[in-house]
């Protein structure tokens, strides 16, 4: 045990909301990696179709599946849970209509092992229909330090603010919660992570599916919410 999280451990949140149709694929991605250590939280956030039985019979096929039911609050008030629940010495999160390669957890956490890194990051294939578009990724295994991690998220380069593509120290989190409320929360949270980490190492490689639908907030046009974007850019600022 390390500050009160086991060792090795890595526990994977997955705040799950209407996606019935995708909460199996996203799942069994994450059941079926070749790294077995893990534990596997299941965060229904008062989803009014059938994931919340779908997530219970996920957690009879599997002991390491946990669940957490709950009132809805949103994507960061359920990813907010599952790192409250959490035991593992390092965290990732998946977003519950997406999926992932059975090697990503194994070979992000061999690299942080071998760098020193506090945080992992990948690649990612964006899925529209039958295509899949790979992006973010780089040629071979990257270390960057802070700052210039900072600075590849802030010009859209390899190291992006999407916190589903990346496995952290749980440590990092102490503290740091995403934001309640806010559209584009993982930009308010990714900076202050990033410099909490030191070092960042990208894998190189695309592990991570990540399934656009036309509704998507990613998608969707300009809006004053997504100004959270300036109202926190000090916050991107690394310390001395």
């Amino acid at each position: 045990m390390e500050n009160g999280k086991t060792k090795g451990l890595l526990s994977v949140i997955v705040p799950v909301y209407k996606v019935e149709q995708y909460l199996d694929r996203c799942v069994e991605s994450i059941v079926r990696q070749t790294y077995h250590n893990l534990e596997i939280i299941l965060v229904d956030d008062g989803s009014p179709d059938r994931c919340p039985e779908l997530c219970d019979q996920w957690a009879k096929r599997d002991a390491r599946i946990r669940v957490i039911h709950k009132e809805n609050g949103g994507l960061s008030d359920a990813r907010n849970a599952g790192i409250l629940a959490a035991s593992g010495e390092y965290l990732a999160f998946v977003d519950s209509d997406d999926y992932i390669e059975r090697e990503m957890y194994e070979t992000m956490l061999a690299a942080m092992g071998r760098t020193d890194s506090g945080i992992a990051c990948c690649g990612r294939y964006v899925v529209r229909g039958n295509a899949q578009i790979p992006k973010h990724c780089v040629d071979r295994e990257t270390v960057f330090t802070a700052v210039d991690a900072i600075r590849e998220l802030l010009l859209g380069g390899a190291v992006e603010e999407a916190v589903w593509d990346k496995v952290y120290r749980a440590e990092l989190f102490e503290g740091l919660r995403f934001p309640v409320g806010e559209i584009n929360e993982d930009i308010v949270i990714m900076p202050a992570l990033l410099n909490r980490a030191g070092r960042v190492v990208h894998v190189g490689k695309a592990f991570y599916f990540y399934w656009q639908n036309s509704s998507s907030i990613t998608r969707s046009a300009y809006s004053l919410k997504k100004r959270v974007m300036l109202k926190h850019l000090d916050d991107t600022k690394p310390q001395a």
